[in-house]
């Protein structure tokens, strides 16, 4: 078991027979995330990913979820066979290539389904991850009954309530401490160490460019008053860094920038593709990023 960043939920990967799921795609295909449920007693994540895993049905989804944690059961470059329900009229354009299917797990109380409120909660998480992943808003999270009226998942088509508390929770702000926070952190560029203000974001590290002068680089970029400052908002900017040893050393290429406090941060492999330096590491005993030139 594992953790994603970005996803507060204990993680799997169980790859699912290979006759589960499609071709290849774009993520920048995707465009909808669709909520099913598993129709199912009792099951679990794990219980799912290992079933999907072993046996061909020709059916399945991204993910499975339970009350405490979620199994990738299909790549999201992969086309799963999740809402596409044969002889059922489609209602909208969201189709098996261009979703991502969410399993919920389900038990049964009285003769009658139902998704407890903690896998409920668990599948928020997933959901919210993947919508900031794959820039997906909330209204394109959809059921499958939404797709092609088939009952699923079941419990939210019979209790609208519910899935109307799913949408409200999902749409909800992320809560101001998931701000980036910024950090000091060492870095070496070609033998010399120096301290940079960075921030680490979607599992990258943004370094602040003013830190490279110590390094002995004369840092320039232009677009900057296109960037909003305290917005967080990615942008694609031109940088061009400067030796001050050698006027004639020049490199320059677009990166994306994040802007906190008005200050911008790139992210350091980016950078030092610019720069020319492909050889990166990490010196774990010393918390250190290392460049060699």
């Amino acid at each position: 078991m594992a953790y994603l960043k970005g996803l507060d939920l204990p993680y799997n990967s169980m790859l699912s027979n290979a006759s589960n799921y499609g071709g290849t795609r774009a993520l920048s295909s995707i465009k909808y995330i669709v909520v099913h449920y598993t129709a199912n007693n009792g099951d679990t994540d794990t219980g799912n990913g290992s079933y999907f895993g072993r046996t061909a049905v020709g059916a399945g989804a991204h993910m499975f979820v339970d009350e405490d944690s979620c199994t990738q059961s299909v790549p999201f470059t992969r086309i799963a066979y999740h809402c596409e329900t044969r002889g059922m009229e489609f209602k909208c354009d969201c189709r098996n290539a261009n979703s991502i299917g969410v399993e919920m797990c389900s038990d049964k109380v009285n003769g009658q389904y139902v998704i407890t409120r903690q896998t409920m909660l668990n599948t928020v998480k997933v959901v919210k991850y993947l919508m900031q992943q794959y820039n997906i808003p909330a209204d394109r999270v959809i059921r499958h009954y939404d797709v092609c009226g088939k009952l699923c998942p079941e419990p939210w088509v019979r209790v609208p309530q519910e899935w109307q508390e799913f949408k409200r929770l999902i749409a909800e702000p992320e809560k101001k401490e998931d701000v980036e926070v910024v950090e000091t952190i060492k870095i070496t560029v070609n033998g010399k160490e120096i301290k940079a203000d960075a921030i680490i974001k979607d599992g990258r590290t943004f370094l602040n460019l003013r830190s490279l002068e110590n390094a002995g680089f004369k840092v320039g970029y232009d677009n900057v008053t296109k960037m909003r400052s305290l917005d967080n908002e990615k942008k694609c900017i031109s940088l061009i860094l400067q030796d001050k040893r050698s006027a004639d050393y020049i490199r320059e290429g677009n990166v994306n920038a994040v802007n906190i406090d008005g200050y911008n941060y790139m992210p350091v492999r980016d950078v030092c593709a610019i720069m020319g330096s492909t050889d990166i590491d990490y010196d774990k005993t010393r918390e250190e990023i290392i460049v060699k030139g």
